[in-house]
């Protein structure tokens, strides 16, 4: 019987956080070996038109049909309910755009997702519902040999993670698909959409905008480490406080451009100013809770060392980044850090070798 397996990266935000939900705000992304893994497999355990997911991340598989699936396009969000509802919305999304399928009609499907996203059954944080999308669209994709380009995995992926969480910039779910080191904007049909209303059927109708996903040359002797506080959070809290100026968004890109730069250029101390810039500037405009005991202490050991990195993402937990120039620097903050609430993890990069 016929078996494909795909593997998705996890995600950690370098610069742009909470700016880039706006359309034209830009960020950076790195994906990192901390990801999932998704077989897609033949069954004849199962009738025609059938599938099972099974993840290690859940009690029970999900068992329906390609038919149920396709009852659901015109549904609201609230019909995906429950513990699977980005993996329904992603598989009705594919049966919607690949009528040509006869999704119907194929032998059953077995689909198995494991995840490498935590450390001792604490989650880090690294995107898993965005790479769970991607996975199950790359997934597929793979299996039946479809022509599908990164761009339209990428497209189809994210609106079907947006039409379940309702928010968000989608830029994990580009790095998730584009991998490596990429810079990102979100598209314009962010600030166009009521995510009370939409349904799979307006995928057709979406403005894509002022997207863009543009790969970086990150140096090869820069070390990523991901410090985590094994707390999770929450993007939406900070979010739902409204901190936007007028100033806000002209400082983020500035400096995340800067940061890009620095990037191209091999340029460290120009890294470190960068992602030094973004981080004042989130301090400065978000609430206090930004800031755990354990993130605070984060930036303090980077401050005393004089290392480029910053809080990762939504801060309120979850992890901070660290980068390194040589095996020197990692081995002095590893040994800061003992005894903290911080645990240092050395991810590799991740670099799909597939054709942009």
């Amino acid at each position: 019987m016929k078996t494909t397996t795909v593997k998705v990266p996890g995600k950690l935000f370098l610069a742009g956080e909470y700016a880039v939900t706006k359309p034209g705000q830009p960020a950076l992304l790195a994906a990192v070996d901390r990801g999932l893994t998704i077989r897609v497999a033949a069954t004849d355990r199962l009738m025609p038109g059938s599938l099972a997911v099974k993840s290690d991340a859940m009690p029970e598989p999900l068992i329906l049909t390609w038919s149920t699936l396709a009852d659901l396009n015109q549904e609201t969000s609230d019909s995906f309910l429950g513990p699977w509802s980005f993996v329904k919305a992603a598989l009705a999304l594919f049966y919607q755009e690949h009528l040509d399928l006869n999704l119907a009609q194929q032998p059953g499907l077995s689909l198995m997702i494991s995840s490498q996203m935590a450390v001792d059954h604490n989650k880090l944080g690294l995107g898993s519902s965005a790479a769970v999308s991607v996975a199950i669209i790359k997934g597929l994709v793979a299996y039946f040999n479809l022509e599908d380009r990164l761009p339209a995995i990428f497209r189809q992926a994210a609106f079907a993670h947006y039409f379940i969480q309702g928010s968000g910039s989608l830029g994990d779910l580009a790095s998730a698909t584009f991998t490596g080191v990429i810079f990102y904007q979100a598209p314009d049909w962010l600030n166009q959409v009521d995510s009370k209303t939409l349904t799979l059927a307006d995928f057709s109708k979406l403005d894509w905008s002022n997207l863009a996903i543009k790969p970086l040359p990150w140096p090869k002797n820069w070390q990523i480490g991901i410090v985590a506080t094994f707390q999770p959070a929450s993007t939406k809290k900070a979010l739902a406080k409204g901190f936007w100026q007028t100033d806000f968004a002209r400082q983020s890109k500035e400096a995340v451009t800067k940061a890009a730069l620095a990037i191209e250029n091999h340029d460290y101390h120009g890294l470190m100013q960068g992602l030094k810039n973004n981080q004042d500037l989130l301090k400065k405009v978000l609430p206090t809770g930004y800031l755990t005991p354990a993130l605070s202490q984060f930036l303090t050991l980077l401050g005393q060392r004089g290392l480029a990195g910053k809080v990762s993402g939504a801060g309120y937990g979850d992890n901070g980044f660290v980068v390194f120039e040589n095996q020197t620097q990692g081995h002095g903050f590893h040994q800061a850090s003992q005894g903290t609430a911080l645990h240092l993890l050395l991810p590799a990069l991740w670099q799909d070798s597939v054709l942009l």
